[in-house]
C-alpha cells in the first residue's frame, strides 16, 4: 500500500507515464508479496541487475529463484513514499518501505528504500536494474530475539 506518494515529473511528462510506474511498482508489491513468480517473470527484465543489500549483485533468474525455492519470503510490504522521475522510455523510482520477512529462515523487520530502473520493452516497463538499501539503525531479528546492529538487512548474525 502505497501511504504517500512523491511523484515529480507530472508536469513534465503528464498523468499517464506515472500513473503506468505506479500501477507497476504495486504490481511488484503484490507479487513479492505472494511470491508470485509468474508475475515477477513478468516484471522484471531478462537483463537485471539487482544490488542486494549486503551488495550481492542479482541477475533475474537468482533474484526469482529466492521466491521459487521460498528462501526469500516477504510478510510485509508497506511503501511509506514513492518518488519517481520519468524520461522518455525508462523511470527510476525510489521506493522506501517498512518490510518484514524471512531470507533462509532467519527473520527481519526494518525500513528499506529500493531505486529500480524501469524501460519501456517491447514487452512493456520491465525493471532492469535496481538495488536496496536497509535504513534502520537497527533491525529486528526474531530468530535472535533481540535489536542488533545491522550490517546487513537481510543475514541473521550470530
Amino acid at each position: 500500500m502505497i501511504t504517500q506518494d512523491l511523484f515529480l515529473s507530472e508536469a513534465i511528462h503528464g498523468v499517464t507515464m506515472d500513473t503506468e510506474i505506479r500501477k507497476h511498482e504495486e504490481d511488484l508489491r503484490v507479487a513479492m508479496l505472494a511470491g508470485d513468480v509468474d508475475a515477477l517473470d513478468n516484471l522484471i527484465d531478462e537483463g537485471l541487475i539487482f544490488v542486494g543489500p549486503s551488495g550481492e549483485v542479482l541477475g533475474k533468474e537468482d533474484d526469482l529463484a529466492l521466491h521459487r525455492s521460498g528462501r526469500q519470503r516477504l510478510d510485509m510490504i508497506d511503501y511509506v513514499s514513492v518518488r519517481s522521475v520519468m524520461h522518455e522510455q525508462s523511470a527510476v523510482t525510489l521506493v522506501t518501505a517498512d518490510l518484514s520477512g524471512s531470507l533462509d529462515g532467519a527473520a527481519f523487520r526494518g525500513r528499506f528504500r529500493y531505486c529500480r530502473f524501469w524501460a519501456k520493452t517491447a514487452g512493456g516497463w520491465k525493471v532492469c536494474g535496481g538495488s536496496v538499501v536497509a535504513l534502520s539503525t537497527y533491525i529486528i531479528r526474531a530468530a535472535v530475539g533481540a535489536w542488533r546492529p545491522s550490517s546487513s538487512a537481510c543475514k541473521a548474525t550470530d
